[in-house]
């Protein structure tokens, strides 16, 4: 559960803009022709994609599955 909602974090957004500055800062300068390819702001979020839905459902699947079972125990 803890991946899928990194991966829900990502995807959303959250981190682009420091990935970024992160990117742009440490971009090593070409040696031969001079051709820069450019930046994505949105690169992180794209690369991301909807992988991590499958892994948060089942997740929440086995929480709730938790739950009720321990709620089965108490009582």
């Amino acid at each position: 559960m803890i991946i899928g909602l990194s991966g829900l974090v990502l995807a959303s957004g959250s981190f682009d803009f420091f990935h970024y500055s992160v990117r742009k800062t440490l971009r090593r300068e070409p040696k031969e022709d001079g051709f820069k390819e450019p930046l994505n702001p949105h690169a992180l979020s794209s690369s991301v994609g909807k992988s991590y839905q499958n892994i948060l459902t089942i997740g929440l699947l086995l929480l709730a599955i938790s739950i009720i079972c321990l709620w089965d125990y108490i009582l």
